[in-house]
């Protein structure tokens, strides 16, 4: 029978062997805060435990310029628990690696907002003071502010903002946990390069040369952080997606987790009902299926896209021609493209005609105008305020004057939100009233694109034009009802000669609008 000091021993030896456990896996610091993880958690610590391995790895040797597999991107619907394991649990971990090899660990954690990234950090630091025993480690007694402190081991913890300026000691694991707050954010050109313009200038510079980076995000907009960094530098990065549902075979296939079609994200949380409900809302696409645009479209739909095949194209002499146009007028790589679209009005529908679609600088824009304008003769051509008379404006006069052919610019002030300005054409294509030339193989997969993917696309040239268009041809459909109501008095109403003259006045002035 053992005795009572063998027995203590005993004892000793295994709380010994937990706490290392406990120190060397994730997953049992998580089970001892009462956190059971789930089939993706376990996805997450894992790829979490490779990072740091990989890190202290480099670290250790003083390999400074090693990048490799220090660079994950975390992509999940809300609701999920990626900030409780990533931002919550994973820092206090990732600060008990410190050994004889590692001098000290900093991390610099940051959220869309400076509150939430100290609620993070006051998550973090209160698991460090109720978890030394396991840890190793505590809180130094004159650094415990929510949003910065500091260990007993040497470690360090700073949160700010993303956006906000960023001071203080360079950080070995950089983390960003939703860089984007709302969806107004998430469709702003301003927000996405402002965000940008941080990361590079204010989050990077904050690191150490070999610093693991962690980013956890829902992948809203093709232009937004995320999409950006998969545009340029894809190959440093370990990207984990995980939709909310399984829709397709296609997206089975690429699942990390191999669920099948039908199958959804955490069902010991999410219930079905949940997931329907989710699955509803027309944005589901980025914030739960982490793609910038749904399949079918999000403002644009994909069944408004009907095509037409040029045995279906009305004749000239049946249309009434339109043009429109956004400019950019630059070459350069970085710039966007101009966009010049000509369609003709017949039947009831709005067919789209011919495209300009590249980027073009002063002198190019006006043989591109001049020629699409002796080519179809349009009665209106509508463009932004501002490009055409401060940019091109004379250089178009010239050469109208020079060739004899005069273009009808209107010049038209836009309202500022993009999606308020398609609303017209939206509304057109929503009844099946445009048609596209889906055979122009030149341009029209881009087009689609576009369209499918706004207001979260990386580019709206196509859509800024056609939203041009889409207004002016409305305001002419608008005109030509007028025209077409027959001025009767209502029933009772003594028609007076007044009356009738001025009814005659309005059908006179109804026509001139439409003829002009």
């Amino acid at each position: 029978m053992p005795s009572a000091l063998t027995e203590r021993h005993i004892a000793l030896l295994e709380e010994k062997k937990r706490i290392l456990r406990v120190r060397s896996s994730m997953v049992e610091w998580s089970i001892i805060n009462g956190y059971q993880p789930a089939k993706h958690h376990m996805l997450i610590i894992t790829e979490l435990q490779r990072l740091v391995e990989r890190l202290i790895a480099a670290v250790a040797k003083g390999d400074v310029d090693s990048e490799d597999g220090l660079r994950l991107m975390v992509l999940e619907p809300p609701g999920s628990a990626k900030s409780t394991y990533i931002s919550k649990l994973f820092p206090p971990w990732f600060l008990a690696q410190i050994n004889e090899h590692i001098k000290d660990l900093g991390i610099l954690a940051c959220s869309h907002s400076g509150d939430l990234a100290a609620d993070f950090g006051r998550a973090a630091r209160n698991l460090v003071e109720s978890n030394e025993r396991w840890l190793g480690y505590n809180l130094t007694p004159d650094s415990r502010a929510a949003d910065k402190w500091a260990t007993t081991n040497r470690g360090y913890y700073q949160s700010a903002g993303v956006g906000a300026g960023i001071s203080g000691r360079r950080a070995h694991l950089g983390v960003i946990d939703d860089f984007c707050g709302t969806e107004e954010e998430a469709s702003s050109k301003t927000f996405n390069d402002k965000i940008w313009v941080w990361y590079e200038n204010d989050f990077v510079p904050r690191l150490q040369p070999h610093a693991a980076r962690v980013i956890i995000a829902n992948h809203r907009n093709e232009d937004d952080l995320v999409g950006r960094l998969m545009q340029k530098e894809a190959a440093k990065w370990r990207v984990i997606k995980l939709r909310l549902l399984i829709e397709s075979q296609e997206q089975a296939n690429e699942d990390p987790l191999k669920r099948k079609i039908g199958e959804w994200l955490w069902p010991e949380y999410f219930t079905k009902s949940m997931v329907d409900e989710r699955m509803q809302n027309p944005r589901a696409s980025g914030i739960q299926q982490q793609e910038p645009s749904p399949e079918a479209g999000g403002f644009f739909k994909l069944t408004d896209l009907i095509g037409y095949t040029p045995e279906q194209l009305p004749p000239m002499d049946e249309m009434r021609v339109y043009a429109a146009s956004d400019h950019a007028i630059s070459i350069k790589q970085t710039s966007d493209y101009s966009c010049f679209i000509v369609a003709g009005y017949a039947r009831g529908q709005l067919w789209i005609l011919d495209t300009v679609w590249d980027r073009l600088d002063t002198k190019q824009a006006v043989d591109e105008m001049m020629r699409l304008a002796k080519k179809w003769q349009p009665i209106y051509w509508w463009a932004e305020k501002g490009f055409i008379s401060k940019a091109i404006g004379p250089f178009l006069q010239d050469r109208m004057m020079e060739e004899k052919q005069f273009i009808n610019v209107i010049e038209v002030n836009p309202a500022v939100d993009k999606q308020t300005r398609a609303h017209s054409i939206q509304g057109m294509m929503r009844l099946g009233s445009v048609r596209f030339p889906t055979f122009n193989t030149k341009w029209w997969s881009r087009a689609r694109h576009e369209l499918l993917f706004f207001p979260n696309g990386r580019n709206d040239d196509f859509v800024d034009a056609i939203s041009h268009l889409g207004m002016g041809v409305y305001q002419m459909i608008d005109v030509k009802k007028k025209i077409e109501i027959k001025h009767e008095a209502p029933v009772g109403f003594n028609l007076t000669p007044r009356i009738l003259k001025e009814q005659g006045k309005r059908e006179i002035r109804d026509r001139v609008m439409a003829d002009r």
